[in-house]
């Protein structure tokens, strides 16, 4: 097998004693590790993170395959070795925060998946997307983003739709697609492609057949009443934590406002987590009877459980919980409770493969896989691939996924995970701030005032400077009036919006 590094774009041919990339579906951003000679720093003087690597193979070319396509990540010397790990450029997701909600009703994404996918990966990430159309079935009604990576939003709607995503250095872009989307053209058969005899492992002990659906909500409407009592900073306490609120004093319907965000002057701030309506702003409400009404809107939790009968009856009952926190609506609780028991109600089967002609699998394909010793002809999809150099085999590890025990826990790390984002208000508004350095031009002008002189004295003038009639100072004149403002050469500037022409004419 024939090889190609390079490092910031210079070949590093001699420097390096071997490499190994590790694609795995569930841990999209692909590793490679590079393992070179101490002399590498006389090619490379100025070797540093950040730079990037690529890597190419081939049985006639040392590029027929693009291999990886990243940048460092981490330099270690241990004596005369150099070892360098790199991430590929998927990592840019990760690094990459996103504020935004996509809405059903508002959004062009119209609560397509994938649609989403391609929105965050190429406004946000400023990368290229290639997708492939989520079901129409499963719509997401509100998507929140609220501080948060590219990369963990899109791996979120990844395991929703059971979809791979990964970076491919041959088209430079990110994918997003179902998990064995592309059929492997080539039968691999043990003995021939394969060198190694499987072992298939049938595992059912961590799979779910009964799922609670945690995170779905019914809105209710409550109306509430309190007593003015005059006084400054009054405070009242509702029952349950709102959602939207509109309060009146007296019938009279009063203004929200956030502080820190709302410009101009408003009446009352409402602070969710502890139930409160705050008016400190100046307005207080008068003494009086039930002269303060709230009326506003909570959430119920409405948990929702989803079983398959059929993996029931075949495997017995198992049973768990999940929960969504992106979750809106009632259908979404049922359509994504239903997306997860499709793929995890039933047995996990899982094998490894060394192949050796075939160099072109990637993580995400589904091939047909022919093992006479063990009565095997089925179709599986690769979730890990392992390429090294030198060269015996490739690595493939096929299955619906390669079951750990902390591949276990990722449930209970997304929880963990949803809970921090509640906690930060996900439900909340949403404010980005963004700085903008603008130069602005400020150049002359004439403003032309006009003022009633009333009977005032003014020497010289032909009927207000007679002494006797009219009167000293300027007590009985009026006020000044801007009536025309000139600017040079009669040109108007303008480089930001101003109302100074707001209502007029030009």
């Amino acid at each position: 097998m024939l090889t190609e590094v390079k490092i910031s774009g210079v070949d590093i041919d001699g420097y390096f004693r071997k490499w190994k990339t590790i694609e795995q579906f569930g841990q999209e951003i692909s590793i490679c590790e590079l393992e070179c000679i101490k002399s590498i720093y006389n090619l490379l003087p100025n070797l540093n993170i950040g730079q990037e690597v690529t890597i190419k193979r081939g049985l006639v070319s040392a590029t027929e395959q693009f291999i990886f396509d990243g940048y460092i990540d981490s330099i270690s010397k241990e004596g005369a070795v150099v070892k360098i790990v790199c991430r590929d450029k998927l990592e840019k997701l990760m690094k990459t925060q996103v504020t935004y909600s996509y809405d059903y009703d508002i959004d062009a994404s119209a609560g397509v998946g994938s649609e989403i996918v391609k929105d965050l990966v190429e406004t946000y990430c400023d990368m290229d997307a290639d997708v492939v159309a989520t079901p129409q079935d499963i719509l997401i009604k509100k998507f929140i983003c609220n501080h948060v990576d590219v990369f963990s939003k899109v791996k979120e709607l990844a395991d929703i739709y059971d979809y791979s995503l990964f970076y491919d250095p041959d088209d430079g872009k990110v994918h997003f697609e179902p998990k064995g989307y592309t059929n492997y053209t080539s039968v691999l058969t043990v003995g021939s492609e394969i060198q190694n005899l499987p072992k298939w492992i049938y595992d059912f002990s961590q799979c779910i057949n009964k799922l609670t659906v945690l995170g779905a909500e019914q809105i209710v409407e409550d109306t509430e009443t309190f007593d003015g009592d005059g006084t400054a900073n009054q405070e009242f306490t509702l029952a349950k934590i709102p959602i939207s609120v509109v309060c009146s004093v007296g019938g009279t319907i009063q203004t929200p406002g956030v502080r820190g965000v709302t410009s101009g002057s408003y009446d009352y701030e409402i602070d969710k987590e502890n139930k409160k309506i705050m008016f400190n702003q100046g307005t207080n409400p008068g003494v009086g009877t039930g002269n303060v009404s709230v009326t506003y809107t909570s959430a119920i939790p409405i948990p929702i459980t989803i079983s398959d009968d059929v993996s029931i009856g075949l495997y017995g009952l198992t049973e768990g919980s999940k929960h969504f926190s992106n979750i809106q609506t009632m259908d979404d609780a049922e359509q994504q409770g239903k997306a997860f028991l499709e793929k995890y109600a039933y047995p996990f089967v899982s094998t490894k493969l060394n192949v050796i002609s075939a160099i072109d699998i990637d993580v995400g394909n589904k091939l047909r896989i022919v093992d006479n010793k063990n009565n095997e002809d089925r179709w599986v999809v690769v979730s890990t691939v392992e390429r090294s150099y030198p060269h015996y085999a490739d690595v493939i590890i096929v299955g619906d996924k390669e079951w750990r025990v902390s591949e276990w826990g990722r449930v209970t790390m997304e929880r963990i995970k949803r809970l921090e984002e509640l906690t930060a208000k996900n439900q909340d508004m949403i404010v980005e701030i963004k700085s903008s350095n603008d130069e602005v031009a400020v150049y002359g002008l004439t403003q032309v005032y006009s003022r009633d002189i009333g009977d005032a004295f003014i020497l010289g003038h032909s009927t207000n400077g007679k002494l006797g009639t009219s009167k000293l100072g300027a007590g009985s004149m009026g006020g000044t009036e801007l009536i025309r403002t000139v600017w040079t050469n009669n040109t108007y500037y303008e480089t930001f919006l101003t109302d100074d022409f707001d209502g007029g004419e030009v």
